[in-house]
């Protein structure tokens, strides 16, 4: 009976390949259509600065851009990747924002500043550049789906609450947070429906 001998060299050779075909392969990721994909830079980056939670330029730690759905190529290791829900807004509903980055709002403001660049908060680079604040964001999401960065916002529904929370007493509740970890009720966060009245005419 022949026995087929690999040569040590060779065997030199096809072990560093066989590791780079599994790290390759090991890299692809499937975004589900109702989900994103947070992308998380684990080493081979600057450190971000002490104030910062968002890398905006290739440094360790959760990147700013997030994966859409289908098939993506993410080398492994180097980053990783976990997937988190859209943000789903029930037409009876409403969507409070809380941001957890950007700039301190002015002392004593209630609300931070919004500007029309940040459109419905889903470009996050825009409301970095563009000046934005941390703390309850001024406008409300409408009924609808939307694709905001899960550790750049909290996004409060009645229903419940999107992202995930960079504050550490908030953090330890991530099952079970809910609208009174933020002082809220349902009705808050619900659209005020104005019935018209009719009015009798006289006969």
């Amino acid at each position: 009976m022949n026995v087929v001998r690999i040569a040590p060299t060779v065997l030199l050779l096809l072990v560093p390949v066989f590791l780079l075909v599994v790290w390759y392969l090991r890299g692809w990721r499937n975004v589900q259509p109702d989900y994103m994909g947070v992308v998380q830079r684990n080493w081979g980056g600057k450190s971000l600065a002490s104030d910062q939670i968002i890398a905006t330029h290739g440094e360790n730690g959760y990147q700013a851009k997030l994966l859409s759905p289908g098939w993506q190529w993410v080398p492994h290791l180097i980053y990783s990747v976990r997937y988190e829900p859209v943000v789903q807004i029930a037409s009876d509903e409403l969507g409070l924002l809380v941001s957890q980055v950007g700039a301190s709002p002015p002392v004593g403001a209630r609300t931070a500043e919004y500007k029309d660049d940040f459109g419905d908060f889903q470009n996050l680079g825009t409301f970095l550049t563009s000046g934005g604040q941390k703390g309850r964001q001024r406008p409300v999401l409408r009924p609808g789906t939307y694709r905001i960065h899960p550790i750049a916002f909290l996004v409060i529904t009645p229903s419940r609450v999107y992202g995930i929370p960079m504050d550490s007493a908030l953090r330890s509740k991530k099952a079970a947070l809910s609208l009174a970890e933020f002082h809220l009720t349902p009705e808050q966060v619900r659209p005020t429906v104005v019935r018209s009245r009719s009015i009798g005419t006289a006969a």
